[in-house]
């Protein structure tokens, strides 16, 4: 008997089956299944291991979101700030804003250092530096981006 429960144990292991969740609220969209929101309608969808709300505003719509999403996303990525020495970049929230394909996404990243842009000819303290960024996307095109209400990652520089 122990040598059977043996190779069954055995075998989910190998299959996949007793793999760890990854860290976070979800693996799948189906994780978030039986939350509530009261926003709009639409669904949850598992983003980077987080359930995210989707409001669902017809297909066309629905499609411009999603790739608006990812521009912001791409747009964060390879933003100096981020590229320099961020990681752990994490969706937070977005917001429709007046026109019909606008929106305002929110996420959160680390730096090894604080500041912002690429800071490699300055000399940097070591420090964990959480960052909270904003990007508007109007029609597929990044239009306004903060780092920290500070920071203008459009054209790299303070905010006066």
């Amino acid at each position: 008997m122990k040598k059977k429960l043996l190779i069954l144990f055995l075998t989910l292991f190998f299959s996949g089956c007793l793999d760890e969740k990854p860290k976070g609220d979800c693996a799948a969209d189906a994780d978030c299944v039986g939350r509530a929101h009261i926003d709009c309608e639409g669904h949850f969808m598992c983003i980077e291991n987080q359930c995210i709300w989707n409001c669902v505003y017809g297909d066309v719509v629905g499609k411009a979101y999603n790739k608006s999403l990812n521009r912001a996303r791409e747009f964060v990525r390879n933003s100096p700030s981020y590229a320099f020495d961020g990681g752990n970049l994490r969706f937070i929230d977005s917001s429709n804003l007046e026109c019909r394909y606008c929106w305002r996404y929110d996420f959160a990243f680390d730096s090894l250092h604080p500041g912002y842009g690429n800071r490699s000819n300055h000399d940097l303290k070591q420090l964990i530096t959480p960052h909270n960024v904003s990007v508007v996307v109007e029609w597929g095109v990044v239009v306004w981006a903060r780092i920290d209400s500070e920071y203008d990652m459009i054209n790299q520089r303070k905010i006066k």
